[in-house]
């Protein structure tokens, strides 16, 4: 089970696998634009571009941060 929390929305889903690529977990939760998010695994920053094929494991911390809306 993985626990991925999303900011702004203060949300959090629980994905029930074992272990889940960086990409995949994206179309998972159905960002289409990966340059419009952030994504954090353990404290580090991930870019999509070259380590989006890294693993995420269950009991790792991950973090979302979305391109707030608005003007």
């Amino acid at each position: 089970m993985i626990k991925i929390t999303v900011l702004p929305d203060r949300k959090t889903f629980i994905v029930d696998k074992k272990n889940i690529k960086a990409k995949d977990l994206l179309d998972l939760l159905d960002i289409d634009d990966p340059d419009s998010v952030a994504l954090v695994i353990n404290d580090r920053l991930i870019d999509l571009d070259k380590e989006g094929e890294n693993m995420i494991r269950e009991g790792d911390k991950v973090l979302i941060i979305r391109q707030a809306t608005g003007g």
